[in-house]
């Protein structure tokens, strides 16, 4: 496969694992294009059409890493949330109410 049609695969990749908060989709394609990165270097100079295809790769790579950035710090507020609240959370539990405790 060219250099060209591969970063655009990659590039659609990382976008659609970001709208489908997947992962495990969004984590293969980071390893694919990081094994692929060498790969690319090593085959010499880039045409225009490879150089915008990288570019285009590299805004999806900085979209997917602030994606995963606000993700990760929305995860560690509901956990500190959650630890703050440990509390109520164990009376809710004690009291029988577990079905609250998903609310």
């Amino acid at each position: 496969m060219n250099r060209h049609r591969a970063m655009t695969l990659l590039k659609d990749r990382l976008d659609d694992a970001c709208l489908a908060s997947d992962w495990e989709a969004l984590a293969a394609a980071d390893r694919d294009i990081a094994a692929a990165l060498p790969v690319w270097q090593a085959a010499g100079n880039w045409s225009s059409p490879e150089q915008v295809a990288f570019a285009r790769l590299r805004q999806s790579h900085r979209a997917a890493f602030e994606f995963c950035t606000r993700s990760s710090d929305a995860m560690a507020v509901r956990l500190n949330d959650m630890n703050n609240h440990k509390d109520g959370w164990l009376a809710y539990a004690a009291s029988g109410t577990s079905e609250d405790l998903l609310a």
